[in-house]
């Protein structure tokens, strides 16, 4: 198995995403799975959603596990983080990391972008609730630049806070 990896060639069952690929012992894209491992990737890139949010959004699509579950949170972490998708083969336990013999769902830029967010190098763009009672204008254009307003609160010098609009650009 060992020897496998080195060379190339994923040793175990395919991971999520990919099938085995029978009497060549490789494997290959899953047809339907494959895009949805695209999707999951650049979803969670934009940096506007939570993994949790992601697993809800994958199981509204119906997409199940390998063995028939639910999509959870920790399959869409393990997905996210699984270095195949971008064709490596990685095995720690072995120190193996070298380019896979398989064709990847995603490139690498996109992979490492993912990395960046989940290892909190790259911040999230947190997005704002548009229903929100204090700040029902959210995301009305700006008649001077165009752009969207957003609402938050300032702190008086009794401590209270009082909301208040204002454009995302400067200016």
């Amino acid at each position: 198995m060992k020897t496998k990896a080195l060379d190339g060639y994923w040793p175990v069952g395919a991971p999520w995403g990919y099938k085995n690929n029978k009497g060549q012992k490789t494997i290959s894209q899953d047809t339907e799975r494959a895009p949805i491992v695209k999707f999951i990737f650049e979803e969670y890139a934009r940096g506007t959603i939570k993994i949790s949010d992601l697993a809800k959004k994958v199981r509204a699509m119906g997409v199940k596990s390998k063995h028939g579950f639910q999509m959870g949170q920790q399959l869409v972490y393990k997905i996210l983080r699984n270095p195949i998708h971008m064709g490596r083969i990685v095995i720690h336990k072995w120190g193996i990391d070298v380019k896979g013999n398989h064709e990847p769902i995603i490139d690498d830029s996109l992979f490492n972008d993912v990395q960046d967010l989940l290892d909190g190098k790259k911040g999230r763009k947190g997005i704002r609730s548009h229903d929100h009672p204090d700040f029902m204008l959210r995301g009305v254009l700006c008649d001077a630049c165009g752009g969207a307003l957003t609402g938050g609160y300032s702190t008086g010098k009794m401590g209270k806070k009082y909301p208040y609009y204002g454009c995302v650009r400067k200016g």
